[in-house]
């Protein structure tokens, strides 16, 4: 359900999703043992979170545990639980790198298919690291892996192995190395759409998947849509700048990777993406909500 609003010369929709807590999932999402590996995976910024949920308890997680110590936990968690998933190696390694465990800062910042290519990148023309075979792993042995902590037989990990985990940590942190930052968008990903747009259709899509984009959502918290071309689109931004731009220096917005925004609208038929729709320069284009779609069903398949 939306709702109309003149501002100035434009016709925008309050669009209430899901009793209106859209936006409020992109400012505050709660990690859980199903999205471990996702965006930046164990390393991501809030991981302390995780003491205020359910899989706390599973894995032996203290609410008063400090954050090194709840990474230190996690780290051990899910290690064992990979080696108990599989034992083939290869495949092993590529979990490691889906859930963010190796201490590497060329990792901080990608999310799950970009570490799946840098370990591609390490290992050129090895088959089991290949991407196309990669990314189908994560949500096969994730349900595995899930399946051991919800059935609670996950034995804490050994007090000496988090302590030095944590202290390892701890001096990765201090060297600056162990900064985990969240997705940006690349200074370049305007100039890079502006190239890829109409030539590369399928490029430019999956460019704007993993890359960060802004929003803007209303005073009382909804996400603003706007009618355009005969659809309801949500209009997305590649910078602040370009943001501002549209919707003024003071408004609120929200960011989120474009695969959270797609893939949060395929799940409400009828709304459409404008990505940068003020750009004079060839470097905005639209998705339908046939497209919205179609890429999520091919990312089902993919990740299938």
């Amino acid at each position: 359900m939306s709702r109309g609003v003149a501002r100035g010369d434009r016709l925008i929709f309050e669009v209430y999703i899901d009793l209106c807590v859209f936006a409020e999932e992109f400012l505050m999402p709660l990690p859980d043992e199903s999205s471990l590996h996702k965006g930046l995976g164990v390393r991501r910024p809030d991981i302390a979170d995780i003491r205020e949920t359910p899989l706390a308890g599973l894995l032996h997680i203290g609410r008063d545990d400090e954050r090194l110590v709840v990474l230190a936990k996690l780290l051990w968690q899910v290690g064992a639980a990979i080696e108990r998933a599989t034992h083939d190696p290869a495949k092993r390694k590529v979990l490691t790198y889906a859930y963010n465990l190796p201490r590497d800062p060329r990792l901080n910042g990608l999310d799950l298919g970009g570490r799946l290519r840098f370990l591609e990148e390490l290992s050129p023309g090895v088959r089991g690291f290949r991407e196309n075979t990669a990314n189908k792993l994560p949500s096969i042995y994730s349900k595995r892996i899930c399946g051991h902590w919800r059935s609670g037989t996950a034995r804490p990990a050994p007090a000496d192995e988090v302590e030095r985990i944590a202290a390892e940590e701890q001096k990765y942190v201090t060297s600056g190395d162990g900064d985990v930052l969240p997705l940006l968008p690349s200074p370049s990903l305007k100039e890079e759409f502006r190239i890829l747009n109409g030539a590369l259709p399928e490029k430019t899509e999956r460019k704007l998947l993993e890359s960060s984009v802004f929003f803007e959502v209303s005073d009382s918290g909804h996400v603003v849509t706007l009618r355009k071309d005969e659809c309801e689109r949500l209009p997305v931004f590649t910078t602040i700048e370009q943001f501002e731009g549209y919707a003024g220096a003071n408004r609120g917005f929200v960011e989120a990777t474009g695969r959270e925004v797609v893939e949060r609208l395929a799940e409400h038929a009828g709304i459409g993406l404008a990505v940068d729709p003020t750009a004079s320069d060839q470097s905005y284009f639209n998705l339908s909500p046939f497209d919205i779609a179609r890429i999520c069903r091919r990312l089902q398949t993919e990740e299938a």
